[in-house]
């Protein structure tokens, strides 16, 4: 959580100075709306629905495009139809957060071509040149949807409880083992 509230106070860079995870960053370029992608199995207030990533062709940049989580967007009541996509500007000029590392072996519904249904793989759409990491919009931005992520950090304590939780079943196992072997032995060494 110190990695993120430190990331959030630091002035923005521009993505041609490298990236953390929670860094702010600027970014310049126009929106493509014809790959815009719907990820698919999101919650919000107990509805279903979408988050609406965008590319953005970047303008002079090192990196040609960049994917933007611009937040949340409500199912339609059929899910043979996706939802409208808000007005959106063509130009953009927005300050983003680095949420998540890209990587692109997303499955797409053969249906309909722009809703990825999987976790936060997204296609290689374009080419190498794009930005490594998703952006997210903040909530502060006009065009900003439902925008309720939140870093999740787990205390180490809980990592510990994980280990120990593991340890123990797995020696639970080794003893159910052996307590079987043994007495599969011994009922067929019996005459």
């Amino acid at each position: 959580m110190e990695d993120y509230n430190k990331a959030q106070q630091a002035e923005p860079a521009t993505l041609s100075e490298g990236a953390e995870l929670y860094q702010r960053k600027l970014i310049k370029g126009r929106i493509d709306k014809k790959e815009i992608l719907f990820l698919d199995n999101r919650t919000f207030n107990g509805q279903i629905g979408y988050e609406l990533i965008i590319p953005v062709k970047l303008e002079q940049n090192s990196y040609e495009y960049a994917w933007v989580n611009i937040g949340w967007i409500a199912a339609k009541t059929s899910r043979s139809q996706l939802p409208d996509i808000p007005n959106l500007p063509t130009e953009v000029s927005w300050e983003t957060t680095v949420r998540n590392q890209l990587t692109f072996d997303a499955q797409l519904d053969q249906h309909l071509p722009n809703r990825v249904q999987s976790n936060i793989n997204l296609p290689k759409v374009f080419s190498e040149k794009q930005f490594p990491f998703l952006l997210q919009l903040p909530a502060e931005n006009p065009y900003a949807l439902n925008v309720h992520w939140q870093p999740y950090v787990m205390p180490p304590e809980k990592h510990r409880a994980y280990a120990v939780q593991w340890f123990l079943l797995g020696l639970a196992l080794l003893v159910l083992y052996l307590y079987a072997g043994f007495i599969k032995r011994k009922h067929y060494e019996q005459p």
